[in-house]
């Protein structure tokens, strides 16, 4: 990926969103998988879909990560863009009977605030 590429990242999303050869092992649970090319953290709908967009405009491979679940990343890493959402995007509400959840939620926590309705 070119450079300029990686500055768009940085001046849409904030340098503090976005990171370079980011190692995955500390984004998985089994502690395992070598660097993503570029790691973002986008806080929004909006910085999601601009990501994406970007990626399939300049044929970039994407990866959208929660929280590393059961998520096995060759040594080797990725690469292309890995858009983490676990932090940003996790929370939650409850309705009545329905529960809206953002897609970075960790299910533990949704179905114990589920439990208690």
């Amino acid at each position: 990926m070119n450079k300029e590429i990686k500055q768009r990242f940085c001046q849409q999303l904030g340098n503090e969103r976005v990171r370079f050869e980011e190692p995955m092992c500390d984004h998985t649970t089994f502690r395992i998988g070598g660097p993503a090319e570029v790691f973002v953290m986008p806080e929004s709908y909006e910085q999601i879909a601009w990501v994406i967009r970007q990626c399939r405009q300049e044929a970039i491979p994407y990866f959208i990560l929660g929280n590393g679940s059961n998520l096995l990343v060759s040594d080797k890493g990725y690469d292309g863009v890995i858009i983490h959402l676990f932090k940003n995007m996790s929370a939650m509400r409850i309705e009545g009977n329905k529960v809206y959840v953002q897609a970075g939620a960790l299910l533990s926590k949704v179905a114990v605030q589920a439990g208690r309705k």
